[in-house]
């Protein structure tokens, strides 16, 4: 494994109700952390979608264990959350480059789990990505 910086971590909870998810970046793999801990080949991932609804943003990665979903928000309680924008730009970005080559894997943005389910998503390329679905 690699050295592994603070950037290539990334910690959200996308709901109050759920436990926090700690995502962490290697040169092969990425590690997913909630209650337990799964490892998952970058080869593995079907596909990364982005969608923004307002001032929330979202990343879909598709991959055999299921949907792992980041945030740009922490939930702490009620309706409060921590914005965490910046270190999810940061984060998104990285695990772009970490994909750029990787053939299998297909990009796609959405306004939002409507847009999704209805079929309105539009592809992207790895090194291009649309700056409206990354928060400043």
């Amino acid at each position: 494994m690699s050295c592994m910086n603070m950037m290539d971590e990334y910690i959200c909870k996308n709901t109050v109700w759920k436990k926090p998810l700690t995502v962490r970046l290697y040169d092969s793999h990425f590690e997913i952390e909630t209650t337990e801990t799964c490892y998952v080949p970058y080869d593995a991932i079907r596909s990364i979608t982005l969608t923004r609804n307002g001032k929330t943003f979202k990343t879909n990665i598709d991959t055999p264990i299921g949907d792992i979903i980041l945030s740009n928000r922490y939930y702490l309680a009620g309706r409060e959350f921590e914005d965490r924008s910046r270190k999810y730009n940061l984060f998104i970005q990285l695990l772009h480059l970490r994909l750029f080559k990787k053939p299998n894997v297909i990009f796609f943005t959405s306004r939002g789990w409507l847009h999704s389910l209805f079929g309105s998503k539009k592809q992207y390329q790895p090194d291009r990505i649309p700056a409206d679905f990354l928060p400043l």
